[in-house]
């Protein structure tokens, strides 16, 4: 099973738009991935964390070194995702 982390730093409509699609999608695969919705730098570790909103490290000025000791892969999602 694939952990994955949706990490929300801003309560903005398109974080939430786009948290609920990933949500959505991902739930179709149960048996595959286990999906958490946070707010906040992450507490435990996941293998993928995908930071919503749109290039949410230089935006929110987010300090990469309190999230990547939490995940194999992190993921900040650009304006073309």
């Amino acid at each position: 099973m694939i952990t994955i982390c949706l990490a929300q730093f801003t309560d903005g409509p398109w974080v939430k738009v786009t948290t609920n699609v990933f949500q959505k999608a991902l739930s179709f695969y149960k048996s595959e991935f286990k999906t958490d919705v946070i707010f906040g730098y992450p507490k435990k570790n996941y293998d993928i964390i995908i930071l919503m909103g749109i290039r949410a490290i230089v935006k929110q000025n987010l300090d990469t070194n309190k999230i990547r000791p939490f995940c194999k892969k992190l993921i900040d999602m650009g304006d073309s995702s």
